[in-house]
């Protein structure tokens, strides 16, 4: 009888606890992070196209806010 093999489950960028630990613009970073991808999980398993595209929109708002959080850093140093 064979038995099924188990498969790695993939890890979320998330932090172990629901509060970060810093306060830093990298920590903030890694937050949206993990809200862009808990999104895009949820996104993709909406059936409903108009909820779907509104989740895409709110997605791509937080990589936008991401990408002034880079502009921030690197201009601070």
């Amino acid at each position: 009888m064979k038995t099924a093999q188990l498969h790695l489950i993939p890890e979320l960028p998330l932090p172990p606890t629901t509060a970060p630990l810093r306060a830093d613009l990298p920590a903030i970073r890694d937050a949206i992070a993990a809200t862009r991808h808990l999104l895009e999980m949820f996104r993709l398993q909406l059936e409903d196209d108009k909820a779907r595209r509104k989740l895409r929109r709110l997605t791509q708002r937080l990589l936008n806010i991401h990408h002034e959080l880079d502009h921030l850093t690197t201009t601070e140093k």
